[in-house]
């Protein structure tokens, strides 16, 4: 029996560390931190009970190391949403981030997304119906990306996704997010649109990366032909422009820049 437990805590060790080695990018820092250290001292405490069997504390040590392990790989409740189960904004950034980092040369796509009936639905059905529809929308998005990456809930009906650029199958997202199967599901319409920013450096901020999704997204605003948009340079230049030329209209007025002149009309005849 002895040996037999040795034998599966060499496996759980085996398993733990290769799922910390594999999902380095989502982990935070100091959870893979106590799985190697755990890991370290489970093979150490193996060897010392093979060479000195009479040392039978060692499954208090045993006991010790799966429980540590098994909070590890805990995600505190604060980084979920209650209502869809997915990371809310700053944990969502927090992992993206690190995947890029850890990414080793793989290039990611940031997918921002939202539905143009969200507003209608919360009225014509009630916020019941409208909670329900995002739970649903997030599972859907979830089971795509699965563990190939990572989705977020930043805000209402607004989510967002990160996965490597080579396995982003957008026909196959199209079709698993169609509007008659998801109005078949919810007994309403949602309609869910895309927009799409491939990254190209590695140390970009992934905020950045997601504003520049959500730029495509919006220059479908609209548009119920095209369901996705890739982002375009000339977009941001645009946005750019606007914002610049509001902030220049507010010092202006701030400034009393402008002067208003009305011009007359006159009747010749009198």
């Amino acid at each position: 029996a002895g040996y037999l437990l040795s034998v599966c805590y060499l496996f759980y060790i085996a398993l733990a560390l290769t799922i910390a080695i594999k999902e380095r990018a989502r982990m935070e820092p100091y959870k893979r931190a106590c799985v190697y250290v755990m890991v370290a001292i489970a093979i150490a405490g193996i060897i010392v009970q093979a060479v000195w069997y009479e040392y039978r504390c060692i499954v208090f040590t045993y006991t010790l190391i799966a429980m540590e392990m098994y909070m590890s790989f805990q995600i505190p409740e604060k980084r979920t949403d209650t209502l869809t189960g997915l990371y809310q904004r700053s944990a969502f950034f927090e992992i993206a981030q690190r995947m890029l980092q850890h990414g080793d040369g793989t290039r990611y796509a940031m997918l921002y997304t939202n539905n143009y009936e969200f507003k209608a639905i919360n009225e014509l059905f009630g916020q019941e119906t409208g909670d329900r529809v995002l739970s649903g929308v997030a599972q859907e998005l979830h089971s795509y990306v699965g563990t190939r990456g990572v989705v977020g809930r930043l805000k209402d009906d607004r989510f967002a996704m990160l996965l490597p650029a080579d396995q982003l199958d957008i026909e196959q997202l199209l079709e698993q997010t169609d509007e008659s199967a998801l109005r078949a599901q919810f007994g309403c319409s949602v309609h869910l649109v895309f927009g799409i920013y491939h990254i190209e450096d590695a140390k970009m901020d992934v905020e950045i990366a997601s504003d520049r999704a959500r730029l495509a997204l919006d220059s479908l605003h609209g548009s119920r032909m095209k369901r996705y948009a890739l982002y375009d340079i000339e977009q941001e230049r645009q946005f750019l422009d606007a914002h610049e030329f509001a902030s220049d209209l507010e010092r202006s007025l701030a400034r009393d820049d402008f002067e208003v002149y009305v011009q007359p009309m006159h009747d010749l005849a009198t």
